[in-house]
């Protein structure tokens, strides 16, 4: 690493000018963090296993807030997006959750917190207080600054209505479950990132990408950071099924490409969005990826092809034409796991007949 230093320091305008200015970008290393902390620990931290295997970590726990208040937006202009979400950062919010028109509709109207006819998008946004008068206090600004903006508002303040105001971003999971065998929810293009004015463009690019490559899309994702979390519904029995996730996925890319975002917010490149990583970065960047890479595991031994790609985006699918064949049993116990959200449970303990 000591080479790899001096190269690095010598390439800091290339890797100030390079990185996005998003707030959250966990696409390739950390080198911007390196640069500044000169802590091989932030070289670690997002580096999926490429470059050693993490076998302790301590962890510091925050005490819970005093009082926790809700605020529900009905949004019906995507454009209003980002100016609206810029607005709630100035109120210093917990958390701002968006669900988008596609995501309303998989919930269904019985989870609504609102009317959802017209609705392009709402809000969910939580803030922590001392005491519940300073809670309320702040989301009674925070409602009379978006209201102009806002085709509806909702308020909760005590745990039961705010557990009624959240229960449509829970609502879809069951729904998601429920998908016969033959239609699947991929976590395809599911982690781009964009600063927040550009949310409402986001949005609506992913809807065109949506429409014109003929895959269905479920978006929804913390707004505060501009970060989104997109599903894709696929048949498996399409026989163009291949060819309609590449276009999609080269056109995601592109459109966050294109908004100043990253295409890996805080999930990581893995395989499939490692052949993103030159494209956002350059090659001159992308080959320090690779300098601080063969510095660590020379031999290349640890997740070979994760952020730095060594075959195409589409070669590890779990489902296609392409996809591992698995014993029945065992394809029947990991579907079963997916729709019971039972990711407690190791998927190679679906091969031990024991308890």
């Amino acid at each position: 690493m000591r080479e790899v230093d001096a190269r690095l320091d010598r390439a800091r305008d290339d890797v100030a000018a390079r990185f996005p200015r998003t707030t959250k970008n966990s696409a390739g290393y950390a080198l911007d963090r390196y640069l500044a902390s000169g802590d091989l620990l932030d070289l670690v931290i997002g580096a999926e296993g490429t470059l050693g295997i993490v076998t302790r970590v301590e962890v510091q726990l925050e005490r819970n807030p005093g009082a926790v208040g809700t605020l529900v937006i009905a949004l019906e202009d995507l454009a209003l997006l980002g100016g609206t979400v810029e607005l709630l950062l100035g109120t210093l919010p917990s958390a701002i959750e968006l669900l988008d028109r596609s995501f309303l509709d998989l919930a269904g109207p019985e989870a609504a917190p609102l009317p959802m006819e017209g609705m392009q998008a709402i809000l969910l946004v939580d803030f922590e207080g001392p005491d519940a008068a300073a809670v309320g206090e702040v989301v009674a600004q925070a409602d009379a600054l978006v209201r102009p903006r806002a085709a509806a508002t909702r308020a909760g303040l005590d745990r039961g209505t705010r557990e009624v105001l959240w229960r449509i971003r829970h609502a879809a999971s069951p729904a998601l479950a429920a998908l016969p065998d033959h239609r699947r929810s991929l976590q395809l293009i599911e982690d781009g990132c964009v600063p927040v004015p550009h949310l409402g463009a986001y949005v609506a690019g992913l809807r065109t990408a949506s429409a014109e490559v003929g895959v269905p899309l479920i978006v929804f994702g913390h707004a505060g950071d501009g970060h989104l979390h997109v599903n894709a519904l696929v048949d498996t029995g399409w026989p163009d099924l291949e060819t309609r996730l590449a276009a999609l996925l080269e056109r995601v890319t592109g459109l966050v490409l294109a908004l100043e975002g990253t295409p890996s917010g805080e999930h990581g490149d893995g395989r499939l969005r490692a052949p993103a990583v030159a494209a956002l970065y350059g090659p001159a960047v992308t080959g320090l990826f690779a300098d601080v890479k063969r510095a660590f595991d020379p031999v290349g031994m640890f997740n070979p092809g994760v952020i730095l790609p060594t075959g195409p985006a589409l070669a590890h699918l779990k489902v296609g034409p392409r996809a591992a064949t698995i014993p029945e049993e065992v394809a029947g116990a990991l579907r079963a796991r997916e729709r019971a959200g039972g990711w407690d449970r190791a998927p190679l303990s679906l091969l031990d007949p024991s308890p």
